[in-house]
């Protein structure tokens, strides 16, 4: 009976280990047909699963005697050494380490080889092994301890690289998925050891949870917080202990109680220490819990209050340190975030998409990161600003749907160092970026953490968009005030200029007017009383000094009136006049330049022109400068000047049959100094200063001046004088002709 017994066990312990080698390439099937897995956890996960199922087959042959021993226990011992290499490459495929890992799969190869090579005794080994002055070991001794060596080397590296890892990490939530590693790790190594040990069942047993957890931690994103579950785990006992005490110091009393009864009144007392038990149970229960969570803390803050609270500290707050300052503070005080920085976002075009500029706000006691740029089209930024929630670092890490995104990108978040990232919107348009660093306590931020900052995010958006109205104005006005300060340091750089300018130009001709009398009184006495004397060339050379001479006292004539305007001299002198007669006395005084030119100098007043208020000798130099220039400019043909009225105003042309001028040195004419024509192609020269005369009166009369003119067929140039004109005050008057 108890040999049969054995048999049954032996059969059912061996029957099991062939299924577990069948379940494990299942396994290796359905990761196989799963996708989007990782390349290479899927490729480790299928390898080590397939290792697995042969090993678990390996020990149902050895427990059937139906292969040779000496063939199948090597073959346990190569793929166990096998087992070891592959979840090394997976502990590091897990850990986000760079790299194919060469120098491991090198070492690994090595340790292979010396298993093979051992266990198969392809060295001839003798049995038992000599070793020198020690001794001598049975060789399957020393291949087994060779074997648990190799073993040992890689899951010792395994362990020690996920320790460090876990230290490394700052993040709460990679911490937590670390932690499901190093339960996945304890399970193998004592799996393994007590198969090896002669357990091979619960050895088995042991491996195959581990390999099941090692699985759900590979294709799983969100996994439970241990440290949460554990807080339940020991609330829970802490509650059902209390509970359990309160049961039974009131069945202890309740007994002795009802001891001293009997009868009826037994069954009365009983029946009212079940009632008060019963009314104490909740009140009881609720206290339970409640000392519970204090000696084991979770959140610290009610979601209400903090919400309540936040929204009165930020709302009158106008200043962007202040509020960043502000917002920091608050939020780590209630969350127990160790960092914050907030960031203010700016979208601007380049190149036919947008990025996303990130600048932090700096303020005193803060802390100094580096800005940043997200692509608009980029995965980082449409999550942040499409699902308007919080975004983790853990998620940027191992989220499908950032498995793509730019590597600049993603090594400036990671660079923060930061654990949750909350955007900050108004009305679909992205005005900031809350980042948060890890806990103090090393929690991960709950469901619940992220709804709230999710809350406080909407209650930000509006100071935040106050804020940086107010900073924008800021900055405007410091660009106004700067602006202003070189706007006024020109001005005055202008003024001094012109008054250089005009000083000198006032200067210079009031010196040359007394000579230039004196010449042309000279040159009239010449002609009244010596000009019998002289010959017909000495003649004809004095009629071009005399002519020269006229030239030139009228430049200085110009530069006199020229400089007596920007000097703010020439005010207007008003009255009803007859602008007819003004045209008429022009062109009498320029009949005889116009005929000794050969041309025809025409006159055309239409209708009878209503009384015109204005300075007679401003437009009568205006109206000079205009027939003058048409003179001077045409050599052959006429010059008509006409002149009507309309409802409003007076207007005065001149029309010439001259080269004309290019259209596009039009403007330029109305300007001070500038030339009708090219200098080189014309005979004689002036300074350029008869239109920039017209505009200033015109202007100074409330009119405006206009030219025409086509290459070849003549110019036409005019201006428009109202009825009524404003009365500009002289320094716009001034600033005209400046600026002609």
């Amino acid at each position: 009976m108890p040999e049969s017994s054995t048999l049954s066990s032996s059969n059912i312990v061996t029957g099991l280990v062939a299924l577990g080698g069948l379940l494990y390439f299942l396994l290796a099937g359905w990761v196989r047909a799963r996708r989007g897995l990782e390349r290479w956890a899927a490729i480790g996960l299928i390898l080590y699963a397939a290792l697995a199922g042969v090993y678990e087959w390996a020990f149902a042959a050895l427990r059937l005697t139906w292969f040779d021993a000496r063939v199948v226990a090597p073959v346990t011992h190569v793929v166990l050494v096998a087992l070891a290499v592959v979840f090394l490459q997976l502990n590091r495929t897990f850990l986000r380490h760079a790299g194919p890992g060469w120098g491991w799969w090198a070492l690994g190869g090595a340790g292979l080889t010396g298993t093979v090579l051992l266990s198969f005794n392809l060295l001839q080994w003798p049995d038992p092994v000599p070793l020198g002055s020690v001794g001598a070991v049975a060789r399957a001794t020393l291949v087994l301890g060779a074997t648990l060596a190799v073993w040992g080397v890689f899951f010792a590296s395994a362990a020690l690289i996920t320790l460090l890892a876990y230290r490394r990490t700052p993040q709460p939530l990679h911490r937590n998925r670390i932690k499901y590693w190093l339960v996945v790790l304890g399970l193998t190594v004592a799996g393994d050891g007590l198969r090896l040990g002669g357990q091979e069942a619960v050895g088995g047993g042991l491996r195959a949870l581990a390999t099941g957890l090692l699985t759900y931690v590979l294709i799983t994103h969100q996994l439970p917080d241990v440290r949460q579950s554990m807080r339940w785990i020991n609330t829970q006992a802490i509650v059902t202990a209390l509970t359990a005490v309160f049961f039974v110091v009131g069945y202890l009393l309740a007994a002795l109680f009802l001891r001293e009864l009997t009868g009826n009144a037994q069954w009365v007392a009983g029946i009212g220490l079940a009632i008060l038990a019963g009314l104490l149970i909740w009140p009881f229960g609720v206290a339970a819990r409640r000392l519970a969570q204090r000696l084991i803390p979770g959140a610290g803050y009610d979601p209400g209050e903090s919400v309540h609270a936040y929204s009165l500290a930020i709302s009158n707050i106008l200043s962007l340190d202040h509020l960043a300052a502000t917002v920091v503070r608050l939020i780590r005080a209630d969350l127990g975030s160790g960092r914050g920085v907030l960031f203010l976002v700016d979208e601007t075009p380049a190149d036919g998409y947008s990025v996303f500029h990130l600048r932090p706000v700096t303020y005193p006691g803060g802390e100094a990161v580096e800005a940043g740029r997200l692509h608009a089209d980029h995965a980082l930024a449409l999550r942040l600003r499409r699902e308007r929630r919080p975004l983790t670092q853990y998620d940027i890490d191992l989220a499908r749907e950032f498995k793509d995104a730019a590597p600049e990108e993603r090594a400036w978040l990671t660079g923060l160092k930061m654990d949750v990232y909350v955007p900050i919107l108004a009305k679909g348009e992205w005005l900031g970026l809350l980042a948060l660093g890890p806990k103090t306590t090393r929690d991960r931020y709950f469901e619940g953490d992220l709804l709230l900052l999710n809350t406080l995010a909407d209650q930000t958006a509006v100071a935040l968009k106050n804020a940086r109205l107010v900073e924008d104005l800021v900055r405007l006005n410091d660009e106004l005030k700067s602006l202003s300060t070189s706007l006024e340091r020109a001005n005055r750089q202008l003024l001094e200029l012109d008054k250089l300018k005009s000083s000198f130009i006032g200067a210079i001709s009031h010196e040359l007017r007394t000579p230039f009398v004196n010449l042309g009184f000279s040159v009239q006495l010449l002609e009244r009383h010596g000009m019998e004397n002289w010959s017909p060339p000495q003649r004809e050379q004095l009629a071009e000094l005399s002519g020269g001479i006229k030239s030139a006292r009228q430049w200085v004539d110009n530069l006199i009136a020229f400089a007596t305007l920007l000097s703010k001299q020439g005010e207007l002198r008003r009255a009803r006049l007859d602008f007819a007669e003004v045209v008429t006395g022009a062109v009498d005084a320029l009949r005889f330049m116009a005929e000794r030119k050969g041309l025809t100098l025409e006159t055309n007043v239409t209708g009878d022109l209503p009384p015109l208020e204005g300075d007679h000798e401003r437009l009568g130099e205006a109206v000079h400068h205009l027939l003058q220039n048409a003179i001077k400019f045409t050599e052959q043909g006429q010059v008509t000047a006409a002149c009507w009225a309309t409802d409003s105003a007076v207007t005065f042309e001149v029309k010439d049959t001259g080269l004309g001028v290019p259209p596009e040195r039009l403007p330029e004419l109305w300007k001070t100094f500038e030339q009708m024509a090219d200098p080189l192609k014309r005979g004689q020269e002036g300074l350029g200063l008869g239109l920039a005369l017209v505009k200033y009166v015109v202007a100074a009369h409330g009119g405006e001046v206009w030219a025409h003119s086509t290459l070849g067929a003549g110019s036409t140039f005019g201006f428009y004088i109202p009825f009524a004109p404003p009365k500009p005050p002289m320094d716009h008057a001034v600033a005209e002709l400046r600026a002609a």
